[in-house]
């Protein structure tokens, strides 16, 4: 989440595709995610611009 002038913004994506995830599947996507698809203020920023 990010603090701005309008209030909090939600730093997210809003599509994670189909299905359900149990707690270990969680867990395990969790601890082997990818980094560099992490939302980011500058992400979100980039995407508004578009």
């Amino acid at each position: 989440m990010d603090l701005t002038e309008r209030g909090w913004h939600h730093l997210d994506y809003h599509d994670y595709g189909p299905g359900d995830v149990d707690d270990d599947e969680y867990a395990r996507l969790y601890r082997e995610r990818d980094h560099s698809k992490v939302v980011t203020r500058e992400m979100v920023e980039r995407a508004a611009c578009a």
